[in-house]
């Protein structure tokens, strides 16, 4: 008896133990993550003064469990004849590998990049006493492409769900939702069957969680941050129409999207457990900024 509590009690530890370890970046009830990203300290430096070469030095950070291929542009907001980083942009399209999992848990991967480029540099001229200092914007922009899965029960006559172990309606939380951590998460689903004109319809409201660095990069200079959207079963055929506004399906924090299909039983078992799918699709980023004070005691003025 005594051994027996010891190994249930062993057991439970390395349960805890494992469950304690557990990756945060995939899985069930994970949390937005984004790719993060900062300038290098003293590229360039806080103080410049005129005709001192300097470089704008970026190191990007991926908690992501998939390699990202990222736009990164940096510009400056003083007009591009004094020089410097201009305000036209300068921008490099590239990747970074996917974070790695450590001895200590998910370890980023990590990539520096160097503006003009590591060989060059930049420089600000023919100042006047009005410029005292400029402000250096650097914007991360990259692609996501994320599935989300959850078990869902499905059944054609909503009327018999006293008799069965399947409820028409349901609310799946977040830690019953698989996925990898992204931007944007399904945070949970609301599900209901009903039986209209002689057809199982099945209704949904998805919820997303952001992240709260960044945003959804807009689309057509439209007002609203929208998304690419497909929803599926992977048992039973169902077409999804999602609500739509000015034709497209539009993310805004806190409401969820609405999405309706009509259930073909046809050729299937009427009362089962079916995986619901969600794809989204956007593009996301990030905006940062560096203010760098102009040493006037320094020019050269006649």
């Amino acid at each position: 008896m005594v051994l027996k509590r010891g190994l249930v009690f062993f057991l439970a530890v390395t349960l805890l133990v494992i469950s304690s370890c557990a990756d945060d970046t995939q899985g069930f009830g994970v949390s937005p993550k984004v790719l993060n990203f900062e300038f290098l300290e003293d590229y360039p430096q806080d103080d410049l003064s005129e005709g001192e070469e300097f470089q704008v030095g970026v190191k990007i950070y991926n908690d992501l469990i998939e390699p990202v291929v990222f736009s990164l542009c940096i510009r400056g907001d003083r007009p591009d004849f004094f020089g410097g980083v201009p305000a036209s942009e300068d921008c490099i399209s590239d990747f970074i590998e996917e974070a790695y999992e450590g001895t200590s848990g998910i370890i980023p991967s990590e990539k520096t990049i160097y503006f003009p480029s590591e060989t060059s540099t930049y420089s600000y001229h023919d100042l006047d006493e009005s410029i005292e200092d400029v402000n250096i914007y650097a914007e991360l922009d990259y692609p996501v492409d994320s599935l989300s899965s959850a078990e869902v029960c499905i059944l054609d006559n909503p009327n018999l769900q006293d008799d069965i172990d399947c409820e028409a309606e349901e609310i799946i939380g977040a830690s019953d939702i698989q996925q990898k951590a992204y931007p944007l998460i399904v945070s949970k689903i609301e599900k209901d069957i009903k039986k209209i004109a002689g057809k199982s319809k099945i209704d949904l409201k998805i919820y997303l969680d952001k992240a709260s660095e960044g945003d959804i990069v807009k689309k057509d200079d439209s007002q609203f941050h929208s998304v690419i959207l497909n929803v599926s079963l992977s048992g039973t055929e169902a077409e999804f129409i999602c609500k739509k506004r000015e034709g497209k399906i539009i993310f805004v924090e806190g409401d969820p999207i609405e999405c309706v299909a009509d259930l073909n039983f046809e050729g299937s078992s009427i009362i089962y457990k079916d995986s619901l799918n969600i794809n989204l699709g956007y593009s996301y980023k990030s905006v940062k900024s560096k203010k760098i004070v102009l040493d006037i005691d320094q020019w050269d003025i006649q």
